[in-house]
């Protein structure tokens, strides 16, 4: 995804886009770490080849991560993710990550027993894909490690324009006395970069 160039800008941030991909050392890696260095500002993403959860809930394990050769850095390798939850025959319902529905990791079966409360689904229902990818991508100091972790979502490109990681910097809003809390549009809207490099 590249940056956006046809909205001008509404201040003088700086901002740095990375278009590009973790490469393994050696070839072939089941984790790695890359970093970026701009002056004094340095980040990191812990990178890890397919991983799943085994099991589900308080027991589940996360499995062994394939190796990998090559990973892209984009928001579909961060936590996150979309699915549907059949709630009743021929009634899907589609369920997504707040920030980043493009990336994978989404707790689908705690979404399902929000829709069934809410809904009280039939008998054999919610139904929904049962197996759950972890993300490629994380930060090093919100590495995963039980099911219910929700680390934020994490890459160096740009965010896609419909995502929550950009609409969040796009919002503030405003309570004053006496008055309804309104939201008002920041200079962050025209930012393009991902939010930890603006």
């Amino acid at each position: 995804l590249l940056p956006r160039d046809d909205m001008p800008r509404l201040d003088d941030a700086f901002e740095v886009s990375l278009l590009g991909c973790a490469h393994a050392p050696a070839g072939a890696a089941k984790h790695a770490r890359v970093s970026l260095a701009i002056g004094d500002l340095a980040r990191s993403i812990d990178v890890f080849g397919d991983r799943m959860w085994l099991g589900e809930g308080d027991g589940a394990k996360i499995s062994e991560p394939e190796p990998f050769a090559r990973m892209p850095l984009t928001w579909s390798r961060a936590f996150g993710g979309r699915a549907e939850v059949e709630v009743d025959v021929d009634s899907p319902v589609p369920v997504e990550h707040r920030m980043n529905a493009a990336g994978k990791g989404l707790d689908v079966a705690s979404e399902a027993r929000k829709l069934d409360d809410l809904l009280t689904c039939p008998p054999g229902y919610p139904r929904f894909e049962r197996r759950r990818p972890l993300p490629n991508l994380e930060r090093p100091d919100q590495r995963i490690a039980k099911w219910s972790d929700e680390p934020e979502p994490v890459a160096w490109c740009p965010p896609p324009i419909e995502s929550g990681v950009h609409n969040a910097r796009c919002i503030r809003i405003v309570e004053e006395e006496g008055k309804p809390p309104r939201a008002v549009m920041t200079d962050g809207v025209s930012h393009r970069a991902s939010p930890e490099w603006v």
